[in-house]
C-alpha cells in the first residue's frame, strides 16, 4: 500500500510540476497585460472564455471521459476517434449558428458592442480545446502524465508569446489569438506524446462509430449533462456580473477569480487526473482506494488552508503590487470569494470518484442542483455587488460541502462491498 501511495504522489508530482510551470508563464504574462490593457478588455475576454468553455461540452458530450474505461486499447481508440469526429461536426454547426443567430447569442454571451466580432472566433476555440481534451484522456489512459505536463508548458509558452506581442502592439484581439495558438500547439504536442507511448490512433468504420456512441451513451446522458452544468456553474457568474454591474466590476471579478483558481489549476487538476486513472484501475481489479484518497485529501486540505491565509491577510498588497492600483477592488473581492473557491478546491478533485464507480446519475443530480442555485442568481439583480459576491460564495460553500458528503458516502459503500467480497 505504501508503494501504491508513492505511485500516486509521483504521478501527482509529475503533473503538478508541469502545471506549475505552465501556469507560472501566463501568470507572469498577466502582470504587464493587466497594466497595459483596460479593464473592459479582460471583461470581454472572460466572456469569450466562458463561451468556449460551456460550448466545448456540447461538442464532445463528454464521450472522451470514457477513454479510460475499456480494458482493450482498440475500444479506447474507437472512443477517441468517435469523439474527435463529433468535435469537428458540432464545431462547424456552432460556427454557422454564430452567423445565423448572432444577436440572440450576443444576449446570451454579452460581448460589448466593440467586441461583438469576437463571437465568431469562439467555434475555433471550441474545436481546438475539445480536440485536445480528447487526446488528453488518451494520455491519462496510458499514464502519460509527463507528456501532459509537457503539453501544458508548450501551450502556455506559445500563448504567452502571442499575448506579449499583442500587448506591445496594443491589440486586444491578441488575447484570443494567443488562446487559439496555444491550444493548437497543445494538440500537436499531445499527438507527439501519444506516439511516444505507442498508442496508435486508427480510423474506424461508420458502423463502429455509431456502435461506440450507443455503447457509452451513459456518459453524455449523465456525465455530459453534469459537465455542462459544471461549466455553467463555473462560467455563468461572470456573464451575470457583466450584465448586472458592467465591464468594470466584471473585469475586477475576472482577476479575483483568476487568482483564486490558481491552486485548482496547479494542483487540483493534477490530483483529479491521477485519481481518475488510479481509482478506475483499482475498481477494474476489485481493489479498494480509500487509503490513497484519504492521504491525498489531507494534502489538499493543507493547501486549501494555506490559500485562505494568504488571501485573507495579503490580498491587497499582492494585487496592487503585481497588477497595479486599478485592481485594488479585485483584492477586496477575493477576500469574500475565497471561501467558496476554497470549498471548490477541496472537493472538486475527488469528483472523478463518481466516474470510477459509475455513479453518474448521482453526480448529475448534484450538478443540476448546483446549476439551479447558480442560475437563481439571475433573480438577484437588485443586490449591490458586494452582497451578490457574498451570496455567490456562500452558495459554493454549501454545494461543495454536499458534494464532499456524497463522495464519502459512495466511497464507503464501495469499500464495504470490496472487503465483504
Amino acid at each position: 500500500m505504501a508503494r501504491d501511495r508513492d505511485s500516486v504522489f509521483k504521478d501527482i508530482s509529475t503533473l503538478s510540476v508541469g502545471f506549475l510551470i505552465a501556469q507560472f508563464i501566463p501568470f507572469l504574462v498577466q502582470i504587464p497585460l493587466r497594466r497595459i490593457f483596460e479593464i473592459e478588455v479582460f471583461a470581454n475576454y472572460s466572456v469569450y472564455l466562458s463561451a468556449i468553455g460551456i460550448s466545448s461540452i456540447l461538442t464532445s458530450l463528454r464521450y472522451e471521459s470514457a477513454i479510460v474505461i475499456p480494458k482493450e486499447d482498440k475500444d479506447a481508440n474507437a472512443i477517441a476517434i468517435s469523439t474527435l469526429f463529433l468535435n469537428l461536426i458540432v464545431s462547424i454547426i456552432i460556427l454557422a449558428l454564430t452567423f445565423l443567430f448572432k444577436n440572440p447569442l450576443l444576449k446570451l454571451f454579452p460581448f460589448s458592442d466593440s467586441y461583438a466580432g469576437w463571437l465568431h472566433l469562439c467555434p475555433i476555440g471550441v474545436w481546438l480545446i475539445s480536440s485536445y481534451n480528447t487526446l488528453n484522456y488518451v494520455l491519462v489512459r496510458v499514464k502519460g502524465f509527463r507528456g501532459i505536463s509537457v503539453n501544458k508548458v508548450a501551450r502556455r509558452s506559445a500563448e504567452g508569446t502571442v499575448h506579449i506581442s499583442s500587448s506591445i502592439m496594443n491589440l486586444p484581439v491578441g488575447l484570443i489569438l494567443g488562446d487559439l495558438v496555444g491550444n493548437f500547439v497543445n494538440i500537436i504536442s499531445a499527438i507527439f506524446q501519444i506516439k511516444k507511448k505507442r498508442f496508435v490512433l486508427r480510423g474506424i468504420s461508420v458502423k463502429r462509430f455509431f456502435y461506440t456512441l450507443r455503447k457509452y451513451s451513459d456518459f453524455p446522458i449523465n456525465y455530459g449533462i453534469t459537465s455542462f452544468f459544471n461549466m455553467v456553474c463555473l462560467l455563468v457568474p461572470i456573464l451575470i456580473i457583466k450584465q448586472f454591474y458592467g465591464d468594470e466590476v466584471a473585469g475586477q471579478y475576472d482577476l479575483a477569480r483568476t487568482v483564486l483558481l490558481l491552486p485548482n489549476i496547479l494542483i487540483a487538476r493534477s490530483i483529479s487526473q491521477v485519481l481518475l486513472q488510479k481509482t478506475t484501475e483499482r475498481v477494474r481489479e476489485g481493489q479498494t482506494f480509500t487509503k490513497d484518497v484519504g492521504t491525498v485529501f489531507l494534502l489538499t486540505l493543507v493547501l486549501t488552508l494555506g490559500e485562505m491565509i494568504v488571501i485573507l491577510l495579503f490580498s491587497k498588497p499582492l494585487f496592487t503590487l503585481l497588477f497595479g492600483m486599478k485592481w485594488e477592488y479585485a483584492a477586496g473581492m477575493s477576500k469574500i470569494l475565497v471561501f467558496g473557491f476554497a470549498a471548490n478546491f477541496l472537493a472538486s478533485p475527488f469528483s472523478v470518484i463518481f466516474i470510477a464507480l459509475r455513479k453518474l446519475k448521482l453526480l448529475a443530480i448534484w450538478q443540476i442542483l448546483f446549476s439551479l442555485i447558480i442560475l437563481s442568481l439571475y433573480l438577484c439583480k437588485n443586490l449591490d455587488e458586494t452582497s451578490f459576491m457574498k451570496l455567490y460564495s456562500s452558495s459554493m460553500v454549501f454545494i461543495y460541502s454536499l458534494q464532499g458528503f456524497l463522495i464519502i458516502f459512495i466511497s464507503r459503500k464501495y469499500h464495504q462491498s470490496v472487503t465483504k467480497g
